[in-house]
């Protein structure tokens, strides 16, 4: 019997596709849902614990009682300014100020983020570092941050506490010299008290300062790129920016477009995660030893009028730095609030770290492979792709025009893994222009497993599958 050429290929290929099908193992997926947020407090939050070692910083509020609240919830670090601002206009005493301390959990670190005036840009001490030629030495830059060292911890009997001065010198100027000179400071800091930990504006990995000509023989050219960073890292700096703050796409606003407002995009776009997830690419994987990553979280829009992020964005926003491995050498995130009332994305936030926790297992082991990007099917397994092959070449290909490929993209905003052993944790969210109400379904794979996961609206999904 003969069978034609045709015939053949086509049995050959439905032979494959069942010996591939056998090949691939069903596996249940266990998520853990996001919270159920229906007040403006704490008080539907359990309280959670943050990976060991790592930064999570509650806000920075009026009230010392509910800055203190954020903290006995979960998060790590308390922002020590208030308590300095209430003690030196004598509304409470040192020892009422120390007293007030204790009473927070055992371990709590001091955060403070030093601004452009803190650092004398128009006047003081170190007004010297902010001109050209500069005129102060690395050890008066010391002295000075030691002085803020000591009335922010050591003044308190804090001494031994961690503490985390975050400079974030947004008007510092680019010349390697002032660099340099600031940096050196931080050393000499550091040698003496190297519990006291550092973050300057703008210093890790892929920060967006442009190369220059910047260095000993020409000390007042700019120093960026890769080479900054190599200053601050070297000087002992050990904390480094990894997500943005969120934005406008405005080419995504007006009418007939896909925002109709503003206020429209703010209450409905996704879109911030998948900003959030181009950065960690760019970052998160060197993250280690003396690397933490870590960023600043604002519930509010840059621009417009400071519109409230979707809650469930802001939810979403630990899952994706920890599982992208940003976390992993004791990294973390900055709750900052701009001065407005609270809202339900600040609460959300919180509510967010409490399920990140439950993850805990594959957050503090040093054995975990991070920000693994996990292949998934819309059409139940005919084809295959991953978040990073539909997303990261198209923002510099397209320009203005990839906002509207963005929000029309089919693909979902992003499905990332984290892997611990037999073990998978799994975060994602579906594709940007999900209309309310509606669910996508997707079929994912890792290895010889598959299994399915349902992305409804406004909802990220995290959970484990077993290998």
């Amino acid at each position: 019997m003969k069978f034609s050429f045709p015939f053949l290929l086509t049995l050959a290929l439905v032979l494959q596709a069942c010996s591939n099908a056998a090949e691939r193992t069903s596996v249940p997926f266990q998520a853990v849902d996001p919270l159920k947020i229906t007040q403006l407090d704490l008080s539907e939050i359990p309280n959670f614990r943050m990976p060991k070692g790592s930064f999570w910083m509650a806000m920075l509020l009026p009230e010392l009682e509910k800055e203190r609240d954020f903290v006995r919830k979960g998060n790590t670090y308390f922002p020590i300014r208030s308590v300095v601002g209430q003690a030196d206009t004598q509304q409470i005493t040192v020892e009422q100020a120390k007293a007030f301390l204790q009473t927070l959990p055992p371990g709590t670190g001091l955060y403070e983020m030093l601004g452009d005036d803190d650092m004398c840009k128009k006047s003081g001490p170190l007004h010297g570092l902010w001109t050209n030629p500069v005129t102060v030495s690395p050890e008066q830059v010391r002295d000075f941050l030691t002085g803020w060292w000591w009335s922010r911890a050591y003044r308190f009997g804090w001494g031994n506490a961690r503490v985390f001065f975050d400079l974030d010198l947004e008007g510092f100027p680019a010349a390697w010299k002032n660099n340099q000179v600031l940096a050196e400071g931080v050393r000499l800091v550091r040698q003496q008290h190297p519990n006291v930990e550092f973050a300057m504006y703008a210093s890790g990995k892929a920060n967006l300062y442009p190369e220059g000509k910047g260095g000993p023989d020409q000390p007042y050219e700019i120093v960026g790129g890769e080479t900054r960073h190599q200053l601050y890292k070297e000087a002992g700096f050990t904390f480094f920016e990894m997500m943005p703050y969120a934005h406008y796409e405005e080419a995504l606003i007006g009418p007939d477009k896909a925002y109709a407002s503003f206020e429209d995009y703010a209450a409905r776009s996704s879109l911030h995660m998948r900003q959030c997830l181009k950065w960690l690419d760019e970052r998160a994987a060197f993250t280690g030893k003396n690397y933490k990553g870590f960023s600043w979280v604002m519930t509010r829009y840059e621009g417009g009028n400071l519109e409230m992020i979707a809650p469930h964005v802001c939810e979403s926003l630990p899952l994706w730095f920890l599982v992208s491995g940003a976390g992993k050498s004791g990294g973390g995130i900055c709750s900052w609030n701009p001065g407005e009332p609270l809202n339900a994305a600040d609460f959300a936030f919180e509510a967010g770290k409490w399920r990140a926790s439950q993850f805990n297992e594959f957050w503090e082991n040093p054995k975990t492979q991070y920000n693994l990007k996990i292949e998934f099917s819309l059409d139940d397994g005919e084809s295959w792709t991953d978040d990073s092959r539909t997303w990261k070449e198209k923002a510099y290909d397209l320009g203005l025009r990839q906002f509207q490929w963005m929000y029309t993209n089919p693909n979902p905003i992003g499905v990332r893994g984290a892997l611990l052993g037999n073990k998978l944790v799994v975060v994602a969210a579906a594709r940007p222009s999900l209309e309310a109400g509606k669910t996508q379904s997707i079929l994912c794979r890792y290895g010889s497993k598959v299994w399915k996961m349902d992305l409804a609206y406004h909802q990220v999904v995290a959970g484990t599958v077993a290998l």
